[in-house]
């Protein structure tokens, strides 16, 4: 009998291609398992199971081994037939240059990120100016659509967001594309809870330095507080410019506030200093949750001002409130000219509380008044995410006090003791 030789015996016998009867015969076992149907084509069987279509190919230069979710096997509506088809199509993209995984309809039951994207922007839309909401959704269709749009939102990973916003900042619109990475990962947060968000791990250059008002890194707030606290000067201009901090509000928002303004001194849970649309930037009303410190803050300046309108009137019994430069000639004297103004505290905080990631974009930005909508929706805007805002000033207030105690030398422990 002959024996067979060295490299016969090495070679593989050929693979028989999946049918019908062995597909149906297939068995779940401890460990998923793959088998088989050729050209990269194979059913995944899990343990629980479900038979999943799967195509395994190469794509990139250098080319790098992916995977091509096709669907959930099902004998009538995703068989053998439907998979090899997919498969062909794949092959097809492979071909012409493109990645089967960027122009695949969606499969396994999930949306498209197109899909949910647009399905967060109508839920929002109403919450943004018009032109706002039409730069974002413009935005969205012209740099992430056509990139990862058409992929199942549960497939896009890291490297494909990176891939689409690369090429906005190849073209010089870094800041751009830090907003969009800011939006896509808002899409994620709306998507469903089995859905993870890549977006955390996503670099980007770092945004180009601005022009816009000075402020406060961290670790100089402290100092400036503990400066604030030792200066000589007036008492109301030291509590006008801890009002400012605390509440993140504007400086002509802060020294024309009126006594009539505020609500539920008395409550923490209820407190709010509320801004009549006459008084705003934005031309609506706007609510300003109050922490415990600034109930305080107002308790001891009531005693001092609390018998006429403003809280902070002009001074030397002149009629009207405060100087808008008093707050500012005050950062001054205390030695910080060119390192700050009161209107940077408001990117101090937005720059703090965005980094923390315990707060969502969208709660800051209408915490800072900058959520605008049309006149219909002004009443619901001026109280959108309010229980959240409230949260979030506590958590500044509290923030502040800590920065304050680490300048003067005192513990956490010794803080909250």
């Amino acid at each position: 009998m002959p024996t067979k030789s060295p490299s016969q015996a090495k070679r593989k016998a050929p693979r028989i291609p999946l049918n019908q009867t062995k597909l149906d015969a297939l068995k779940p076992r401890a460990k998923p398992y793959k088998e088989s149907d050729g050209g990269g084509l194979y059913v995944l069987v899990n343990p629980n199971g479900s038979k999943l279509w799967r195509l395994a190919y190469r794509f990139g230069d250098p080319p790098k081994q992916k995977t091509l979710a096709l669907g959930v096997y099902d004998p009538q509506t995703n068989g053998l037939t439907h998979a090899r088809a997919k498969r062909e199509a794949a092959k097809l993209a492979l071909k012409e240059g493109r990645d089967p995984g960027r122009t695949a309809p969606a499969t396994d039951g999930q949306s498209t990120f197109e899909t949910v994207a647009r399905a967060w922007h109508k839920l929002h839309a109403s919450d943004w100016a018009p032109k706002y909401a039409g730069l974002i959704l413009s935005r969205l269709e012209d740099d992430v659509f056509p990139e990862i749009g058409a992929m199942p939102i549960g497939r896009i990973t890291k490297n494909d967001i990176e891939a689409a916003l690369t090429r906005v900042v190849d073209r010089g619109a870094v800041e751009t594309a830090h907003r969009l990475k800011k939006h896509i990962a808002s899409v994620f947060a709306h998507a469903a809870d089995d859905v993870s968000d890549p977006t955390p791990k996503v670099r980007l250059p770092k945004r180009p330095p601005t022009k816009g008002f000075k402020r406060l890194k961290a670790e100089q707030i402290g100092p400036f507080l503990v400066d604030l606290d030792k200066s000589t000067c007036e008492p109301e201009t030291r509590l006008a410019m801890l009002l400012t901090i605390y509440t993140a509000t504007r400086t002509s928002e802060s020294i024309g506030a009126r006594w009539d303004e505020f609500e539920h001194l008395r409550s923490t849970r209820k407190a709010l200093w509320r801004l009549p649309e006459d008084r705003m930037k934005a031309d609506r009303e706007h609510l300003i949750p109050l922490s415990r410190q600034v109930i305080a803050l107002l308790h001891e300046l009531h005693e001092r001002t609390g018998k006429g309108d403003y809280l902070f009137p002009a001074a030397f019994g002149g009629r009207g409130h405060m100087s808008n430069n008093t707050m500012l000639f005050h950062c001054y004297a205390m030695g910080y000219r060119n390192k700050t103004t009161m209107h940077g505290f408001r990117g101090s905080f937005s720059t703090i509380a965005n980094e923390s990631g315990m707060w969502a974009p969208e709660v800051i930005e209408a915490q800072l008044a900058h959520a605008v909508g049309g006149k219909v929706h002004r009443a619901y805007n001026s109280a959108e995410y309010l229980p959240k805002r409230r949260e979030l000033l506590q958590w500044w207030a509290d923030k502040l006090d800590l920065y304050r105690a680490r300048a003067r030398g005192r513990t956490t422990a010794e803080l909250l003791g």
